[in-house]
Formats: C-alpha cells, structure tokens, sequence
C-alpha cells in the first residue's frame, strides 16, 4: 500500500471524505460505488463494477450482436472495455473508455452517427458509424453498448440496442 499522507477525522455517522485529488487519480465519479475490505488494521476501498458479474453476459451479447447483424460490437463498463467481438478490435479490451463515452455514461444518452467518426480509445482509433446505448439498471448507469459498420447503420439498430440492454437488467442467461 501507498501513503498518501492524508489524514481524515470519522464525523459522528461514521463518513469520512475521499479527497478530491484521490478521487481524480482513481477516476471515481460522483455516484459510483466503492467495495470495502478489511485487512488487520486495514480499511480498504475499491471501485466496484456492478458489471464484473454480467461480464459473460456481455461477451455473449457482442457475440450474438455480431453473428446476428454483422456489426462490430464493444460493452463497456464505467471504465473500461469488457467485452469485445472482432478479432481487430481484441486488443482494446480492458482499456480505459475515453472522455467521450464517459460523458455518454454520465449523461445517459444514446448517440448515433450519421456519419462516419472515430472514436479513439487509448491509442487506439475505431473507424465508422457507431450506435451506442447506455446500459441503465435501476437508477445507475452500467456502461454501454456500442455497435460499429463500415456502412450507415439503420435508425432501427437503435430499438435493437434497447432491447439489448434489457438482458442486462434481467440477467438473461444466452447458451
């Protein structure tokens, strides 16, 4: 473990504050959960995905995506890429999400290109029409589903992107 040489008092409901510089370092957004362990004398706190336990369910999903329509497909969690299927875009999987799709997740909003962009993650550009969905479970947003083609992808794609994210709402098991 590391210092941070930052010294907190426990208020009377027992809340003490993550400084803002920490909080910046470790990307947590306002809203977003924290796991908390206990280690001997140790209190340790971890952001937590609730998407880590539908990360099969997302790779099945891309899958069924990609085999069904032919489109290139991402998920995402709050962070990062967690599932990916095409075997071009392997290598972004687990890579930090930019700021742009960030902004998606904080303010819930499906997007869709009417012409061809490129959304670069990490150091890696993504070509093409995109048609991305915000996973929203309850109150909170997951992450997102994003589709990618060569071509314009029709104004439909995104009810079947609806559609779609309410397998992550009901844990639908895909065989």
């Amino acid at each position: 473990m590391k210092s941070t040489g930052v010294i907190r008092r426990i208020d009377e409901l027992g809340r003490i504050v993550v400084p803002k510089e920490i909080r910046k370092n470790l990307e947590i957004r306002d809203g977003e959960f924290l796991e908390i362990y206990t280690d001997e004398n140790s209190i340790i706190l971890k952001k937590y995905s609730k998407m880590d336990s539908n990360l099969n369910l997302a790779k099945k999903v891309c899958k069924i995506l990609n085999e069904t329509y032919g489109y290139k497909a991402i998920i995402t969690d709050r962070d990062k890429i967690i599932a990916v299927e095409d075997n071009k875009y392997q290598e972004i999987n687990n890579l930090k999400i930019n700021e742009f799709l960030k902004n998606l997740i904080d303010t819930r909003y499906p997007y869709y290109s009417e012409k061809e962009e490129k959304i670069t993650i990490e150091n890696f550009n993504i070509n093409g029409y995109f048609a991305i969905m915000p996973i929203i479970i309850s109150t909170d947003c997951l992450g997102l589903v994003i589709l990618i083609s060569g071509e314009q992808l029709p104004t439909e794609i995104m009810n079947i992107l609806k559609y779609t994210v309410k397998l992550f709402e009901y844990k639908i098991d895909i065989a």
